[in-house]
């Protein structure tokens, strides 16, 4: 009881900062995204609590990824680009550009 107490205190408290951080971007969404990352991140630690090492690093490590591109897709949404558009501005983001002489 009082490791889920702790927990849920650590998630609102993330939650919490994410809505004062909210409030300078326009919009939900910036702290819609760092709820739900704050919930997951909390949660998934509460659930592989008791779990060996070796099992709870991939696997913070592929939700991390899979919550990473969750945003990506969602924030592409409330945008309003659709289709091939939506990985196509990341991939973009990693070309190199040159400068101009």
């Amino acid at each position: 009881m009082r490791r889920a107490l702790l927990a849920v205190c650590c998630a609102g408290l993330l939650i919490l900062a994410g809505g004062a951080a909210g409030r300078i971007y326009h919009g939900p969404l910036f702290a819609l995204l760092v709820a739900g990352a704050a919930v997951g991140s909390v949660g998934l630690a509460l659930l592989l609590a008791r779990s060996p090492q070796w099992i709870v690093a991939p696997l913070s490590v592929l939700c991390m990824a899979g919550y990473g591109a969750f945003c990506v897709w969602y924030s592409a949404r409330a945008a309003g680009i659709t289709g091939g558009e939506v990985w196509s501005c990341p991939a973009n983001s990693f070309r190199l550009r040159r400068r101009p002489a």
